[in-house]
C-alpha cells in the first residue's frame, strides 16, 4: 500500500508548490525611475499678486540652483528622494548679496513631488542703511515624463533699516503674495 500513495503525495506535493508559486507571482510593477539631480525654472512674468501688485519684485533672486538668469546648475535629489540645493551671488560692488535654498521631498511611490525655496537678497548701499528682500515660494505636483510643473504660492517681503533705505516709495517694510508657475526638471540616475 505504501507503493502506491508515494506517487499521490508526490503529485500532491508538487501540484501544491506550483499553486504556491503561481499565486506568489504577481503582474510587474512600475518602477519609477531614480533621479540624482533636477533644475527648477520659475516664471515670474506669469505670476498673480493676490496682495499689492509690485512689477518686478520677483526678478533678480537666486533661484536655487540659478544665479538671476544664468540657467546652470542642478539641485540634487537624494536616493531617499530630499530635495537640497542653494546657491549665492553678489554684485560687482559688493552692495548685494543674494543666497537662495531649496528643500523638499521626491516621493518615488506616488511620483510627486513638494518643495519650498527659501531666497534672500540683501541691499546695502551705505553702511547706515540695509534693505531685505525675501521670496519663500512653496509648490507640489505630479512627475510625469521627468517633469514637475504646477502654480506654487509665495510670500514677497521686504525690510528696510537705517538711513536712506526704503522698500517701496518711502515705506520701511511691505508684504505681499501671490502664485507663480513652476517647472521642475529631473535627471536620472545611471543606475535607473
Amino acid at each position: 500500500m505504501l507503493k502506491s500513495t508515494q506517487p499521490i503525495c508526490v503529485v500532491m506535493v508538487l501540484l501544491l508548490t506550483t499553486l504556491a508559486c503561481v499565486s506568489i507571482q504577481s503582474p510587474q510593477e512600475k518602477v519609477p525611475p531614480l533621479y540624482q539631480s533636477a533644475i527648477l525654472s520659475v516664471f515670474p512674468d506669469n505670476a498673480t499678486f493676490t496682495g499689492e501688485e509690485i512689477p518686478g519684485a520677483l526678478y533678480d533672486f537666486c533661484w536655487p540652483p540659478r544665479t538671476g538668469n544664468s540657467g546652470s546648475g542642478f539641485f540634487e535629489v537624494y536616493e531617499d528622494g530630499v530635495l537640497d540645493g542653494q546657491c549665492t551671488s553678489k554684485s560687482s560692488d559688493e552692495t548685494l548679496q543674494r543666497k537662495g535654498n531649496i528643500t523638499g521631498n521626491y516621493n518615488p511611490q506616488t511620483e510627486e513631488v513638494s518643495f519650498r525655496v527659501e531666497t534672500t537678497n540683501i541691499f546695502v548701499p551705505h553702511p547706515e542703511g540695509k534693505v531685505t528682500l525675501t521670496i519663500v515660494f512653496e509648490g507640489q505636483g505630479p512627475v510625469t515624463n521627468n517633469t514637475a510643473s504646477g502654480t506654487g504660492n509665495f510670500v514677497y517681503t521686504c525690510s528696510a533699516e537705517g538711513e536712506s533705505v526704503y522698500c517701496l516709495g518711502e515705506r520701511t517694510s511691505l508684504s505681499t503674495k501671490g502664485t507663480m508657475p513652476f517647472q521642475m526638471d529631473f535627471i536620472e540616475s545611471p543606475e535607473s
